[in-house]
């Protein structure tokens, strides 16, 4: 927590801030938000649960772009201590993923192609996921359909009216079985998840079967427990008939009703697997 030196932490922040090269001071409130709106909506649209990696690139130039529009009230020098510090995380951050997903996302299937950066990821993406040269070549040769919207990419019209707002993976599904290794590659791609959610819960779990009662396990037998306990749970759910992915509010009641009133079949299934 290092918003300014009078926060609630005191002299900590301010001890902190002296340590973090790029912090700057804080503006006021209502010129803050302004600059960070955009930047908070993609932080909540890459930690849901649904595939948005083709948004992810997009929506960090449009960030960028807001911040150095010179829309705010607000120094020139501090919105560019700002531009950098965003920068910065995006080069530690950035992959050849998010540069393929946004070519490949048809949501943005008019700017496809004219950003080298993402051409040349999507190129890495392929030379990784496609194992023959002759498979990377087919791709290739289908993404210039794709571009040019050739055979089943222009069906009708369905695929281009299907575009903005079907995911981008269940698309691809849809329209792209005429590219079959292009397709393969868009499917891996455009289906990834960004936020560490599910790696979150699965060291939850590991943390609940490893715990006080059960700390004697071999690495090997709470590997196998957490496999066969995360998958009964998912199972489980998708069988209720009411499992729905949709957004849940962070402080969600009824998600923790749900949660503690599975504890009780948690520590059923956990014995009975173990005895298994």
């Amino acid at each position: 927590h290092t918003c300014c030196p009078t926060c609630c932490c005191g002299a900590s922040a301010a001890a902190s801030l002296r340590l973090v090269p790029w912090a700057v001071p804080c503006p006021p409130p209502h010129q803050a938000m302004g600059v960070v709106e955009p930047l908070v909506s993609l932080l909540r649209l890459a930690e849901g649960t649904a595939p948005c990696m083709g948004k992810i690139y997009y929506r960090m130039s449009k960030c960028l772009e807001h911040v150095r529009s010179g829309e705010h009230n607000l120094d020139a020098s501090v919105l560019e201590d700002i531009a950098d510090i965003i920068t910065n995380l995006w080069e530690y951050l950035h992959s050849p993923m998010h540069g393929a997903a946004y070519c490949l996302d048809p949501e943005f299937w008019d700017d496809t192609g004219k950003n080298a950066e993402c051409m040349g990821n999507l190129i890495t993406m392929i030379e990784r996921l496609l194992p023959t040269p002759a498979e990377r070549k087919a791709a290739r040769e289908q993404f210039v359909m794709y571009q040019n919207r050739e055979e089943l990419f222009s069906v009708h019209g369905a695929a281009v009216e299907d575009a903005p707002s079907m995911p981008a993976h269940q698309w691809w599904g849809m329209y792209g079985s005429g590219s079959k290794e292009l397709q393969q590659v868009a499917i891996a791609v455009l289906s990834q998840v960004s936020a560490a959610v599910a790696c979150e819960r699965n060291w939850s779990t590991y943390d609940y079967i490893h715990s006080k009662k059960r700390n004697k396990l071999a690495p090997a037998r709470a590997r196998d427990l957490v496999y066969v306990f995360s998958n009964q749970r998912l199972l489980r759910k998708l069988n209720s008939g009411t499992h729905q992915e949709e957004f849940v509010r962070w402080d969600s009641e009824s998600e923790q009703e749900e949660d503690a009133a599975d504890d009780d079949e948690e520590e059923e299934e956990v014995e009975v697997v173990e005895a298994a």
